[in-house]
Protein backbone atom coordinates (compact mmCIF):
# COMPACT_ATOMS: atom_id res chain seq x y z
CA UNK A 1 0.00 0.00 0.00
CA UNK A 2 1.23 3.46 -1.13
CA UNK A 3 1.39 6.23 1.95
CA UNK A 4 1.54 9.76 1.54
CA UNK A 5 1.95 10.54 5.37
CA UNK A 6 4.51 13.32 4.55
CA UNK A 7 6.49 12.29 7.72
CA UNK A 8 10.16 12.87 7.78
CA UNK A 9 11.78 9.28 6.93
CA UNK A 10 8.66 8.02 5.48
CA UNK A 11 8.94 4.75 3.96
CA UNK A 12 6.12 5.57 1.60
CA UNK A 13 4.95 1.98 1.28
CA UNK A 14 3.68 -0.56 3.67
CA UNK A 15 4.25 -4.50 2.75
CA UNK A 16 3.00 -7.67 4.04
CA UNK A 17 6.01 -8.22 5.67
CA UNK A 18 6.08 -5.32 7.76
CA UNK A 19 4.14 -6.64 10.96
CA UNK A 20 7.36 -8.96 11.05
CA UNK A 21 10.09 -6.02 10.99
CA UNK A 22 7.89 -3.14 12.93
CA UNK A 23 5.19 -4.38 15.18
CA UNK A 24 7.00 -3.41 18.21
CA UNK A 25 7.95 -0.31 17.17
CA UNK A 26 4.64 0.11 16.13
CA UNK A 27 3.69 -0.99 19.80
CA UNK A 28 6.12 1.17 20.99
CA UNK A 29 4.59 4.01 19.49
CA UNK A 30 0.96 2.99 20.30
CA UNK A 31 1.32 2.36 23.70
CA UNK A 32 2.63 5.94 24.08
CA UNK A 33 -0.05 7.62 22.39
CA UNK A 34 -2.98 5.89 23.20
CA UNK A 35 -2.43 6.56 26.97
CA UNK A 36 -3.06 10.28 25.60
CA UNK A 37 -6.48 9.63 24.28
CA UNK A 38 -8.73 11.03 26.90
CA UNK A 39 -6.43 14.21 26.78
CA UNK A 40 -8.78 15.46 23.96
CA UNK A 41 -12.54 15.17 23.56
CA UNK A 42 -13.12 12.29 21.45
CA UNK A 43 -16.82 12.96 19.68
CA UNK A 44 -16.41 9.69 18.10
CA UNK A 45 -16.03 7.38 20.85
CA UNK A 46 -19.61 6.78 20.90
CA UNK A 47 -18.53 4.64 17.48
CA UNK A 48 -16.60 2.83 18.51
CA UNK A 49 -17.34 -1.05 18.39
CA UNK A 50 -18.10 -2.61 21.51
CA UNK A 51 -15.42 -4.82 21.01
CA UNK A 52 -12.87 -2.30 20.34
CA UNK A 53 -14.24 -0.09 23.71
CA UNK A 54 -14.25 -2.90 25.73
CA UNK A 55 -10.68 -3.52 24.82
CA UNK A 56 -9.09 0.06 25.11
CA UNK A 57 -11.22 -0.20 28.97
CA UNK A 58 -9.31 -3.46 29.71
CA UNK A 59 -5.96 -1.24 28.69
CA UNK A 60 -6.22 1.36 30.91
CA UNK A 61 -7.09 -0.55 33.51
CA UNK A 62 -3.95 -2.90 33.22
CA UNK A 63 -1.90 -1.50 30.54
CA UNK A 64 0.20 -4.36 30.76
CA UNK A 65 -2.42 -6.72 28.95
CA UNK A 66 -1.76 -4.36 25.83
CA UNK A 67 -2.83 -6.51 22.99
CA UNK A 68 0.12 -6.15 19.85
CA UNK A 69 -0.73 -4.38 16.83
CA UNK A 70 0.93 -7.78 15.57
CA UNK A 71 -2.41 -9.38 16.77
CA UNK A 72 -4.11 -7.80 13.75
CA UNK A 73 -1.44 -10.00 11.22
CA UNK A 74 -3.24 -11.65 8.57
CA UNK A 75 -2.32 -15.10 8.06
CA UNK A 76 -1.68 -16.93 4.52
CA UNK A 77 -3.53 -19.83 6.15
CA UNK A 78 -6.86 -17.75 6.58
CA UNK A 79 -6.76 -15.70 3.39
CA UNK A 80 -5.37 -15.52 0.19
CA UNK A 81 -4.38 -12.31 -1.02
CA UNK A 82 -2.70 -10.87 -4.25
CA UNK A 83 0.06 -8.69 -3.96
CA UNK A 84 1.85 -6.66 -6.52
CA UNK A 85 5.09 -7.26 -3.44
Amino acid sequence: MTVYCGQNGCRKVLKPQDFDLYYSEWDTKIKNSIQKIFNVEQPLLPLVDENTRKELDEFFSNPEKYKSVYSLKLKSSNLEVESDF
